[in-house]
């Protein structure tokens, strides 16, 4: 077998299914109220997750850096990337908040296949977001990350 066509054929499933981009009539972003609904549902959840999970004394956990790093795989276009996001900055301030350490500064990694609307992405950011920002283009079956950063995806 070629080769070259299993590469490509590899590549086109890795990038197959991407969301309506943009902000117009058919956009994911106008038609994703179910998708806020759940993320809204599950804001309790990672609030419980984070207070009972987040070992922050674990010696794996390096919080000498002062920065805590989150990734959006798959973000799409639309707030409900910013609400899911801001759930989890959310309860991590609070974990830090309790356990009387200095709040991190945070960086959000938004992911999504190389044909989603980063543009809109970014123009939609909110304005008073507690994060920095950054896109990632690729698909999140690859791997996104340099190990430096904590590794991504496996190889």
């Amino acid at each position: 077998m070629d080769t070259t066509m299993v590469t490509l054929s590899q590549q086109e499933t890795l990038e197959a299914h991407p969301m309506n981009g943009g902000d117009g009539i058919n956009s994911y972003s106008q038609n994703s109220c179910y998708e806020k609904g759940i993320i809204e549902a599950a804001k309790v959840v990672i609030i419980e997750a984070v207070t009972e999970k987040l070992g922050l004394n674990n010696p794996s956990f390096d919080s000498s850096c002062n920065s805590f790093r989150i990734a959006d795989f798959g973000c799409s276009t639309g707030p409900n990337t910013f609400f899911a996001v801001q759930n989890i900055v959310e309860a991590v301030e609070q974990k830090y908040e309790k356990s009387a350490r200095k709040t991190p500064e945070f960086q959000v990694f938004f992911n999504d296949h190389v044909n989603n609307d980063f543009n809109i992405l970014f123009r939609t950011l909110p304005p008073a977001r507690k994060y920095f920002a950054v896109g990632v283009p690729g698909s999140f079956y690859s791997r996104m990350f340099p190990k430096a950063i904590g590794g991504g995806n496996s190889e």
